[in-house]
């Protein structure tokens, strides 16, 4: 299930599992500091926390988003929505170039850098009621110059290689590559802490793609 939101977890919270999935350390005030300073993916990860934390109704809200959204992409060279909803364990490895609009993101995902996933329908940018985010589930990786891009879904443990363009659904764990992007079938257990993951043919992903295409139609009626 995609994760819609990091209620559960305060903000610290959600910093220090930013943190720990770069450095694989605790989060101490000491490398909290070293880390705003040397370190742009924490940086760029850090920033946008604090952009999405002060949204908010009020005007005082979004002017202090705003800044903190500016400030990253002056700084980081990133363009990460404010109202993106991402999970905590966020990696951006080389954040220069990548660009995250509405969608909602889960825990543990990793982006490289130059890395796009935005809506295909530009007209949310004059009507935000009724929009369908992009969803990505739990950890996915994203290389590269990959764009992800309309109202589609990304499940958990998927794959998305270097400089793919992603148009449709892609399953649970596999892997989608080339322009425009095709599935392949699922990756191969890899260790115990994936033992939930299963082998599809072909036959189950087109159905899982059919079954989720079907899901957003009634959405959008």
């Amino acid at each position: 299930m995609i994760m819609e939101s990091n209620k559960d977890l305060s903000f610290w919270n959600i910093v220090r599992a930013d943190f720990y999935v770069m450095d694989k350390i605790e989060l101490t005030i000491f490398e909290f500091i070293k880390a705003l300073l040397i370190r742009p993916r924490f940086t760029a990860v850090f920033l946008f926390r604090c952009s999405h934390a002060l949204y908010g109704k009020r005007k005082i809200q979004r002017i202090l988003s705003r800044f903190f959204w500016l400030l990253n992409y002056h700084l980081n060279g990133c363009e990460i929505e404010s109202q993106a909803k991402i999970g905590s364990g966020l990696g951006l490895l080389h954040p220069r170039g990548v660009v995250i609009g509405l969608s909602i993101i889960g825990k543990n995902v990793q982006i490289l850098q130059h890395v796009t996933i935005v809506l295909r329908d530009f007209s949310h940018f004059i009507n935000m009621q009724n929009i369908l985010p992009t969803e990505i589930g739990d950890d996915v990786n994203i290389f590269s110059g990959a764009v992800v891009t309309g109202q589609i879904k990304i499940g958990k443990g998927a794959t998305i290689g270097a400089n793919a363009v992603v148009l449709n659904h892609v399953p649970p764990y596999c892997t989608a590559v080339g322009v425009p992007a095709r599935i392949l079938p699922p990756r191969e257990k890899q260790s115990l802490e994936h033992q939930d993951r299963e082998k599809m043919d072909i036959d189950i992903v087109y159905t899982w793609v059919n079954a989720n295409d079907q899901a957003w139609q009634k959405k959008r009626a």
